[in-house]
């Protein structure tokens, strides 16, 4: 993992969870929901550590914790606001629809990641 660039494991962290939620989708056995739990995790192992990374290294040098104190606040926000669009999402779609739209949005962030890439990488 260490030899890989930040966006490139960023973006295999991604696909691996965006794997994990279509497995969950399609899961119904606990032997399929556990394998669906290894794989979202073994994404988030390739997200966390990149994350924090790319936030401290857009800073600078004097602004490290200010950069990284608003992106701990991000995650508050988000765990602030999932709860209400997470259970409209449900209401609306269903478990699976649920499931496979943030797969979808998973993998579209995948995808993203050259773009990323190339905005934020240093020249």
């Amino acid at each position: 993992m260490q030899h890989l660039d930040d966006f490139r494991a960023i973006a295999i962290g991604y696909l691996l969870v965006g794997v994990g939620l279509v497995v969950t989708a399609a899961a119904h056995s606990l032997a399929v929901f556990l394998l669906a739990a290894v794989l979202w995790s073994l994404g988030e192992l390739f997200l966390l550590t990149r994350y924090l990374t790319q936030a401290s290294g857009l800073a600078p040098e004097q602004a490290r914790g200010r950069y990284l104190a608003v992106f701990g606040l991000s995650w508050g926000i988000a765990t602030t606001i999932a709860p209400l669009t997470v259970t409209q999402l449900l209401e609306t779609t269903g478990p699976a629809g649920l499931w496979l739209t943030t797969a979808a949005v998973a993998a579209l962030l995948a995808v993203l990641q050259p773009w990323f890439r190339k905005r934020l990488a240093p020249a």
